[in-house]
Order: structure tokens, then C-alpha cells, then sequence
């Protein structure tokens, strides 16, 4: 196993046992073929072979490290405040794990304030909506996931959604939800729904693809360094250094506009379509007029602002890079297995 001074720092002992949770859950996938993930609460490691049954019994404040593979949930409710962590969603970044695949809805309720969830791929939606004989939750950070959808009652407060993709649109349950975070984001639908929206948010850095009659629902928002594919803006919103490949100026009837740029047709270097694939290349091309030209002096789009989109996608706990784990022992009884893992800086 190659490991180095900044994995392994002896003079952080509960960063080693982080660590060597993280290979123990993994080297058990490979040997007994199996999932599982591991629970981890101070200096105490449980390790289940269901989500779920990690959800139930894991105590509030826990982190727990879901494994690479496909994994149906159904719908896993969360009411206390837990981080769970994937191996990431980006296939070209997940071949020694495979990608963390979920098959289902995850559901934040009272209890699970300043909870997270990164890097996954879920097939359905992550909701914020009162769950039967509950309240809301508030103050969750999303980060680094690939979500069908989000949906949001109007009373949820304090999300962040970060360097995230979502396959469709972000709703509100009902009424208008507000001060929620969308940064450094790629939205191939619409933010807010046909009849509610978002008030008093911060919408920054994100790419709006998709081809919808709007992009954004609500009022009171301040919406700076995005680029828009397609749509409008609903709304009385604050728009700040945003561009657009309409021709048609959609930062018109706002409270304020300024520093908006329309009709901009040389934006990424590679991408076509209303869809995110991982295939595009979102980087602004070398003549973009978006370089530099954010708010903050950074580039327009996801690789600006406060939380540049981190290429690959994959969480901050180290990454597995290569693994080779023999099936059968050798001739002397050993098993020689060859785990390359890398440090991550954020």
C-alpha cells in the first residue's frame, strides 16, 4: 500500500483512523464482494452492509463513507445530523471504485441541520420538506453531487448547493423559499417552479442549460457571474456580470442589471446541447468575453468565484486511484494486495 507523510500525518491520530476506515470499507467490497459502509462517530468504526441500516443506527454527528457500486435505497429519510461521503459520480475519476450510484430519494427532516451529502449520483431527488409529524431542516450543504432534482419547501433556509449537477429542475414545494445558496452549479432545468421560487438568495457561478421559458423563478436574488444557454429571468432580482447567448436582453425589468453581457456565442470550449455531459469541456474559451469578468475578477461560470468546480468531482477525503486485490491467496498463504490512494487538498 503506498501512502505518504500528508495521508497518513502521525501527529493526527483521528485523521489516521478516518483513513484506514475509509480502505478497510473499501477492502472489504473487493474480498467479500459485498457493500459496505462504514459508520464512523469519534474513535468508533460500525460497518453495515445497508445505507439504510447505517442511517438508523449511526448516532447523531456521524460520518458515513458510502461505497463505490449501485445501490437501490428506495427512500432513506435523515433526522439528525450526519455527513455522508461517496467515492464521487465522475466516471473517468471512479474506475478503481466505480462511481457511488444510488437508486432513490434521500429526504432531509427535523434533526438533520448542518448535515451533508457528497459526492454522489442519485437517480432521484434530494427533498427539504416537512416529513410526516416533522419540521424542516436547514443549514445542509450538497457538494460535488449528480441529483435528478431538488425539491424545497418554502420554509428551508441555509442550504448550500456546491459544484453540483442537476439532470432536471430545482423546486419549490409551494410559496417561495429563501435564503438558500446555488454556486458554482450546472442546472439543465429550471430554478423555481411554475408558481413559486426562490426570494433572497445567492445565485452565483452556476450554468443554466437547459432550454426552458425560464431559467429562474422569484424576486429579491442576487444573480451574478452565471452564464445562461437558454431562458429568462422571472422576477425583480439583483443581476450582476452575467452572461447569455440570447439575443434578447433577459436582464431587462430587473431591480438592478449591470455589467450583463447578451448575445455571447464564443463561451465554452467544447459543449453542445441542453444536457450536462461529461464529455463537454466548461472552461471559457481564450476569448471569452467571461474571463475575468466576474464580480470578484475571476471567470464567469464554474471555475470562478468562491468554490471553483473541482475537475473529477471527487470528495476531499482521500481518493482511491488504483487497487488490485487478488481473489486468492498466494502459495504462502498471503494475500498481496496494491492500493494507490491520493491525497486531496479540498
Amino acid at each position: 500500500m503506498q501512502q505518504s507523510q500528508k495521508l497518513f500525518p502521525k501527529t493526527k491520530t483521528n485523521n489516521v483512523v478516518v483513513h484506514l476506515v475509509i480502505l478497510l470499507s473499501f477492502f472489504y467490497i473487493e474480498s467479500n464482494s459485498q457493500p459496505v459502509f462504514a459508520v464512523q462517530f469519534g474513535s468508533t468504526n460500525t460497518f453495515y452492509d445497508r445505507l439504510d441500516s447505517a442511517v438508523a443506527n449511526a448516532q447523531d454527528g456521524s460520518t458515513i463513507y458510502i461505497p463505490g457500486g449501485t445501490f437501490i435505497i428506495g427512500t432513506i429519510n435523515i433526522e439528525k445530523r450526519l455527513n455522508l461521503i461517496g467515492v464521487g459520480h465522475n466516471p473517468d475519476s471512479s474506475t478503481a471504485t466505480s462511481s457511488t450510484y444510488l437508486s432513490g430519494d434521500i429526504n432531509f427532516g427535523a434533526g438533520a441541520d448542518y448535515s451533508s451529502l457528497i459526492g454522489i449520483y442519485l437517480s432521484g431527488y434530494i427533498k427539504f420538506y416537512i416529513l410526516p409529524g416533522s419540521s424542516i431542516a436547514s443549514n445542509i450543504l450538497i457538494k460535488r453531487c449528480n441529483l435528478y432534482g431538488i425539491s424545497f419547501d418554502q420554509t428551508t433556509s441555509g442550504v448550500i448547493i456546491d459544484e453540483c449537477i442537476t439532470r432536471y429542475h430545482i423546486n419549490v414545494y409551494y410559496g417561495y423559499s429563501s435564503l438558500n445558496t446555488f454556486q458554482n452549479s450546472i442546472i439543465t432545468g429550471t430554478l423555481g417552479g411554475t408558481s413559486s421560487g426562490f426570494s433572497n438568495c445567492i445565485i452565483r457561478n452556476n450554468i443554466f442549460l437547459g432550454n426552458y421559458a425560464y431559467q429562474i423563478n422569484g424576486g429579491s436574488n442576487i444573480i451574478e457571474n452565471n452564464i445562461f444557454m437558454n431562458g429568462t429571468i422571472n422576477g425583480n432580482n439583483f443581476c450582476y456580470n452575467n452572461i447569455t447567448n440570447s439575443t434578447s436582453n433577459i436582464f431587462s425589468g430587473q431591480l438592478i442589471s449591470l455589467n450583463n453581457q447578451i448575445n455571447v456565442s464564443d463561451i465554452f470550449i467544447n459543449q453542445s446541447g441542453s444536457i450536462y455531459s461529461y464529455t463537454d469541456d466548461y472552461y471559457l474559451t481564450i476569448t471569452c468575453p467571461g474571463k475575468n469578468a466576474g464580480t470578484d475578477g475571476t471567470d464567469i461560470g464554474i471555475y470562478g468565484g468562491f468554490s471553483p468546480w473541482k475537475d473529477g468531482s471527487v470528495p476531499y477525503n482521500p481518493h482511491v486511484q488504483f487497487q488490485n486485490i487478488p481473489s486468492v491467496t498466494n502459495a504462502n498463504g498471503n494475500l498481496n494486495i496494491n492500493i494507490r490512494v491520493g491525497a486531496q487538498d479540498h
